[in-house]
Order: structure tokens, then C-alpha cells, then sequence
């Protein structure tokens, strides 16, 4: 990506997703679940998702 005459480093995204109600009926369940999700996401390598459940 170049923006004002200048290349710009490359951005990568690793995503943690976990979906009510069936990884959590409340707030603290869920995030819980998507951050150990994120985890595993960043574990896998840079541009990943991870589901929560599915090896997270």
C-alpha cells in the first residue's frame, strides 16, 4: 500500500469469534470464549480467524 509517496507496512488480522448462545449466554462467557479463540488464531499463524470450540 502506498499512500503519500511512501510504501506503508503490511497489516495483518487475527480474528477470535464465538457466537450466542452457543459459546456463552452472557457478556463474560462470550469474550472468554472469542479471546481464548484469538489465541489460538494468533498461534496458528499471522491472518487467521479461530471459532471458538473448533481447537480453541
Amino acid at each position: 500500500v502506498r499512500a503519500g509517496g511512501q510504501t506503508l507496512p503490511g497489516v495483518t488480522v487475527s480474528l477470535g469469534l464465538a457466537m450466542f448462545p452457543e459459546h456463552g449466554n452472557d457478556r463474560e462467557t462470550l469474550l472468554q470464549a472469542a479471546d481464548l479463540a484469538l489465541y489460538e488464531a494468533k498461534h496458528s499463524g499471522r491472518d487467521r480467524m479461530a471459532v471458538s470450540g473448533e481447537g480453541a
